[in-house]
């Protein structure tokens, strides 16, 4: 009787290590486009964040691109800036116009005045290559990855004139 059970757990054995040794490589797979995956939504969300910022330091078009390019160098040690590809863009001038009520010094009211302020729009597009590592997610999103990134502010020029 103690020698079948034995016999028994040995093919038990072999069975477990037959069973391991073929889900192992399968989910040594999945994790590794898990983390593609996350590697993705990092690199967009460093990517936003690079281009809100870079908009938000623009001051004119006469420096817009070294406004941009001087945020830009704070994220080079976490992307590589060859894979990185900035268009910057400006429209016209334009004028928002705007009412605003007058009051004296007693708080009576005076009247309503109109003025406007000049601005133009400056957007930031940020594109980053980002290179696939793992087999499984070259195969189902290519080698690159491509992570785009736009981001719009209205940047004063001048106006409030009474």
């Amino acid at each position: 009787m103690k020698r079948s059970y034995q016999k028994k757990e040995k093919k038990e054995l072999g069975q477990s290590l037959y069973e391991f040794a073929i889900v192992l490589p399968i989910l040594i797979i999945l994790i590794g486009f898990v983390v593609d995956i996350v590697r993705i939504v990092d690199t967009k969300l460093m990517i936003q964040s690079a281009a809100a910022e870079s908009s938000l330091n623009i001051e004119s078009r006469a420096t817009m691109y070294h406004d941009v390019q001087d945020i830009l160098e704070n994220y080079y040690a976490r992307i590589d800036s060859e894979m990185l590809d900035a268009d910057l863009m400006a429209t016209a001038d334009q004028r928002h116009y705007y009412n605003f009520n007058s009051y004296s010094q007693n708080n009576s009211y005076v009247g309503t005045s109109q003025s406007f302020f000049s601005f133009f729009d400056a957007t930031v597009d940020l594109k980053y290559e980002l290179n696939m590592i793992t087999p499984l997610a070259k195969l189902m999103l290519g080698d690159t990855f491509i992570v785009e990134s736009k981001y719009t502010k209205m940047v004063y020029v001048g106006g409030f004139t009474w």
